[in-house]
């Protein structure tokens, strides 16, 4: 939004009198004042400042030309004709006139960033204002020494225009970027025919590459813009506008990333969407909360910031942030960062150095603390909207040209600004330790206090952020042996299991008997809890005798000993599913290497993995 428009937004509507409350006796002038009125009405302010000049040459005194004509003039930008009426002004018009043409100076430098002299004139006030309350004028008096304090006294930082290579359209703007070097933007040429398109780069060695569209999926002859990418940079939430099917005219839709590839957008629901206007999302880390900026009933001022939960799967009915975030006024643009509890947003609401400001806002216990503004020249007298924080401490925007192109920044925040509680990237490549290949699966990462699931990528690589975690873990994949690893290492070599594998020595058996020995019992037990781990695995229970007796009875043996051991790991907990047993009797003999036979190893029970179911 650039700052003419926003004056506009905050000096109208402009006065319009009933005749017979006009300052003047002159037809003409009034005539003139009309005209100018109605010019106004329609936007045509230059025909209004031609109309209005007139007006002022019929009666030099006519107070509500003259105010009406200042406001023209600043709305167009021509301070100094402003100002001059107010000189003219002086012992012109009614002090209420006068006064209101001095808080519209004001303010009009206010917002230009020109703080000393909007003071200046606001301390000039005296008595009552035309069409302001003392409220209005305590807030912009209020605004006004919290921007000359700020001024006073600013936060070093640094910024940046980002590479050219990034700034090759004509807009370019809402950037999001994740925890592993991607970064996503919208992207706009000039022009009627021009739609918004997703664009994605990422930080190679420090240099960003050219941005291609993110998919073709995604972008469509439809405006897609307005993104945010989770910090994992596997889940998208963008705003589409004017698509069919939509619930309103522009509602947020929902992408992940699977196999390298983003998958066809999914329209949120009504729990998310409504029929008013539903943009800027800002999701979580995690990718389990959702924050976005709505203009629907039921919030507090004009644009406020709504939240949803997904909870087992499913996005819940969203809820105003509530009034310690939320204001009368615009309240958007939020970003949470990585650690899921600080928020940064922009308002116009709160105190601030005009237009939109960037504040910050922590939750604990399900309560936001009171928001902060960031301060100056973070915030300065221009809007502040679009910002996206990496953790590196680089916060990333779009500012609006002179010739009214769009570009993208950054800036190096203070470490005063960043969240106490600092999070870091983490990546780790899973490997088969027997064939060398990636594993691409859903895999267990286990610390002492914590469990998380990720995916691998094609590649095996899990990309996360993590807080709090250190030292020794274990991983868990499906089909594979859990192996113990440590967060230093970038790769974790996984064992396989693999058909037939035994899965402990066999257990034996006294002769003619079926019969558990205590030790046996104890090498069992160890298995039931290998088997429950590794649920995946179907067991084979095979029974097995020496070739004493006829084979029917070895037979009948056979069967006894491997239903003895299914019983005993049915007893402790492995489910059915898991095992089979059957009976071999004296078919399968283990011989020494001389050929005999050896009688105390034949009389055993053999567990075996005949299966692997993969669970993902």
């Amino acid at each position: 939004m650039s700052r003419a428009l926003t004056f506009i937004l905050i000096l109208c509507p402009l006065f319009v009198f009933g005749q017979n409350s006009y300052h003047t006796k002159k037809k003409k002038a009034i005539e003139a004042f009309e005209q100018a009125n109605n010019a106004v009405a329609i936007g045509d302010l230059n025909k209004a400042l031609t109309h209005i000049t007139e007006a002022i040459d019929k009666d030099k005194s006519f107070d509500e030309a003259l105010l009406l004509a200042m406001q023209i003039n600043l709305q167009l930008g021509n301070e100094a004709d402003a100002s001059n009426l107010l000189s003219n002004a002086d012992d012109e018009v009614e002090p209420s006139f006068y006064n209101r043409m001095l808080v519209d100076l004001a303010q009009y430098h206010f917002l230009q960033g020109d703080y000393q002299k909007a003071n200046a004139y606001l301390n000039k006030v005296s008595g009552g204002t035309l069409g302001m309350s003392k409220v209005t004028i305590d807030q912009l008096r209020t605004n006004l020494g919290f921007a000359l304090d700020q001024v006073a006294k600013p936060k070093q930082v640094e910024f940046e225009k980002l590479e050219s290579n990034l700034n090759g359209f004509e807009m370019q703007y809402f950037p999001s970027v994740d925890a592993f070097g991607q970064l996503v933007f919208t992207a706009r040429e000039m022009g009627a025919l021009s739609d918004e398109n997703l664009m994605v780069s990422f930080d190679s060695a420090g240099y960003w590459t050219t941005p291609v569209s993110i998919s073709e999926n995604i972008n469509s002859k439809r405006n897609e813009g307005t993104a945010s990418i989770s910090a994992d940079g596997k889940t998208l939430v963008f705003t589409g506008c004017n698509k069919e099917g939509n619930i309103g005219g522009c509602d947020l839709y929902i992408s992940y990333k699977e196999a390298g590839e983003w998958g066809i957008p999914e329209l949120l629901d009504e729990s998310v969407n409504s029929e008013a206007w539903d943009s800027q999302p800002s999701l979580s880390s995690d990718g389990k909360t959702l924050y976005f900026v709505s203009n629907r009933s039921g919030g507090l001022g004009k644009q406020d910031i709504w939240v949803s939960q997904n909870l087992a799967g499913s996005w819940q009915p969203a809820v105003n942030l509530g009034t310690t975030i939320n204001t009368i006024g615009n309240d958007c643009s939020p970003y949470i960062y990585a650690d899921n509890s600080t928020l940064f947003y922009s308002t116009d609401g709160q105190r601030g150095l005009g237009g939109l400001d960037l504040f910050q806002s922590t939750v604990a216990d399900n309560a936001w603390s009171q928001p902060e503004n960031l301060g100056y020249p973070i915030n300065n007298e221009r809007d502040q909207i679009g910002y996206s924080i990496s953790l590196e401490g680089w916060a990333y925007y779009s500012e609006v040209s002179e010739e009214g192109r769009i570009y993208l920044y950054r800036l190096k925040l203070p470490e005063d600004v960043l969240p106490e509680r600092r999070v870091t990237p983490w990546s780790v490549v899973l490997v088969n330790g027997e064939s060398g290949e990636p594993i691409e699966s859903l895999a267990k990462l286990a610390w002492s206090s914590d469990t998380l699931e990720a995916a691998s990528g094609k590649d095996g690589s899990i990309n996360m952020i993590l807080s709090g975690k250190s030292g020794a873990y274990s991983v868990s994949v499906s089909g594979f042996e859990t192996k113990l690893a440590q967060r230093s290492d970038s790769v974790v070599r996984l064992r396989p299991f693999v058909l037939g594998e035994r899965l402990i020595e066999p257990v034996l058996f006294d002769t003619n008997s079926s019969e558990l020995l205590p030790n046996e019992r104890l090498k069992l037990e160890k298995l039931a809890k290998r088997i429950l781990e590794y649920s995946e695995l179907m067991v084979e229970i095979s029974g097995h005798t020496d070739v004493v007796g006829d084979k029917r009875s070895n037979l009948a043996l056979s069967e006894a000993r491997a239903r003895q051991v299914y019983v005993f790991l049915l007893k402790k907990g492995v489910p059915k599913e898991n095992l089979v047993f059957k009976a071999y009797g004296e078919s399968r003999l283990i011989r020494n290497m001389n050929g005999l036979m050896v009688d105390s190893e034949n009389r055993r029970v053999e567990l075996k993995i005949a299966k692997i179911e993969k669970k993902q």
